[in-house]
């Protein structure tokens, strides 16, 4: 399955979501970038999912920023971040290997 990451062309006004993940497994060798996380999100997200609402809601959503140490920033339509909220509280949102969701929470409009 093809994974477009390119930013959404529209203007107005940014929605986003601030997610909190929480490591627990040390990771070895190398230490995973923010990136890195926001990739495997997406891709854990996208591929292998039951609910084809989350999987195109995922694919919609792009990378703002982020704060140390393992909370996201991510941006995309209002429609689209209210379902990955709506996921994770029916624990349908997966994790990246190592890492769980801790909270996510609407952070900016």
């Amino acid at each position: 399955m093809a994974v477009d990451f390119k930013m959404p062309s529209s203007v107005g006004p940014t929605k986003c979501l601030a997610i909190s993940f929480a490591k627990h497994t040390q990771t070895p060798s190398c230490a995973m970038n923010i990136f890195d996380l926001f990739m495997s999100f997406k891709y854990i997200n996208i591929t292998g999912q039951q609910n084809p609402w989350l999987a195109q809601a995922v694919q919609n959503c792009y990378l703002l920023g982020h704060f140390e140490p393992y909370v996201l920033l991510v941006g995309g339509s209002d429609y689209h971040l209210q379902i990955v909220k709506l996921s994770w509280m029916r624990t349908q949102l997966k994790s990246p290997f190592g890492f769980t969701i801790e909270s996510i929470c609407k952070c900016c409009t």
